[in-house]
């Protein structure tokens, strides 16, 4: 059996997109398949960028624009999507290993 924990960093890490999602479709049949195994593993490993940066543009939070309009239906919208980036990034960056 393959070990959950190491089959998910090594989606995170893979910075080919389709090689990302080839490994994440592996692992999801195997989870829906009970083919894997959820040993903790010992060492939280902490990365200095992410495994996309070559396919986008890393900015500084103080680069980026202020949200505004959380009044409005695409406001809201908005702000869950740049929550929804930032979740990711945080989950690229600091990855248990």
């Amino acid at each position: 059996m393959n070990n959950y924990f190491t089959q998910v960093k090594d989606v995170l890490t893979q910075a080919q997109i389709t090689k990302k999602f080839d490994k994440f479709h592996k692992l999801y049949e195997e989870f829906k398949n009970n083919k894997l195994e959820f040993i903790q593993l010992d060492v939280v490993e902490i990365f200095q960028e992410p495994s996309y940066k070559d396919i986008c543009n890393i900015v500084s939070p103080n680069g980026v624009p202020k949200r505004q309009n959380l009044n409005t239906q695409e406001g809201i919208i908005n702000l869950l999507h740049a929550i929804a980036h930032i979740e990711y990034s945080a989950i690229d960056l600091k990855i248990i290993n």
